[in-house]
């Protein structure tokens, strides 16, 4: 493990302490680390002899509790202000919810129509084909300028083809990744209200 992955892990595992005690801990510990470092260890030498983070994190917590730097899990005046507030936070919540949903169901429908637009091209340039075949013996004027419409709705679907696969193959990373990263904030947000 490295030092900057060992400082976030610790980070991480000291949420519930107060913003200047943890940073005087992680301090602490960078500095231990570089100490070690300057001896002559490396930096997987040097994390290696600590205890695990989940005995730091015992060890500092028991001391912190004594010294009531631990932040209070519910305040009784957050929690009052919460409910007498919940129609107005929760309506905002609600309404902003469902903006981001429905730009998101608008952006996959102008997708997933310019992909029934590709579609029609390609439908097009069959029925021109056929219809050039059907009638190229009675109208062959009029057979020729329908095959002549149908090979241009044929270019225009090889022009646009790259272009939306490259567009749906970035806004299904794009969705993944947002997902992802709202997950990861539901989940920190919750950590830090226990």
């Amino acid at each position: 493990m490295r030092k900057d992955e060992f400082i976030k892990a610790l980070k991480r595992a000291l949420f519930r302490l107060k913003k200047t005690e943890r940073d005087r801990y992680l301090a602490y510990y960078s500095e231990l680390i570089d100490d070690k470092i300057e001896s002559g260890m490396n930096e997987a030498e040097a994390i290696g002899e600590f205890a695990s983070i989940s005995n730091i994190k015992e060890s500092i917590m028991s001391d912190a509790l004594e010294r009531g730097m631990i932040k209070p899990k519910h305040n009784p005046l957050t929690i009052i202000l919460l409910i007498l507030g919940s129609p107005l936070w929760l309506a905002f919540v609600l309404a902003l919810f469902s903006l981001i949903i429905a730009l998101y169901v608008v952006v996959w429908a102008v997708i997933i129509s310019i992909c029934a637009i590709e579609l029609s091209f390609i439908a097009v340039c069959i029925g021109s084909v056929v219809f050039f075949i059907v009638n190229m013996a009675s109208n062959s004027a009029f057979a020729l300028l329908i095959l002549g419409s149908g090979l241009i709705c044929a270019a225009i679907s090889v022009l646009i083809f790259v272009p939306i696969i490259k567009l749906i193959k970035h806004m299904v990373i794009y969705s993944f990744e947002l997902c992802k990263s709202i997950w990861q904030k539901i989940n920190i947000k919750g950590r830090e209200l226990i």
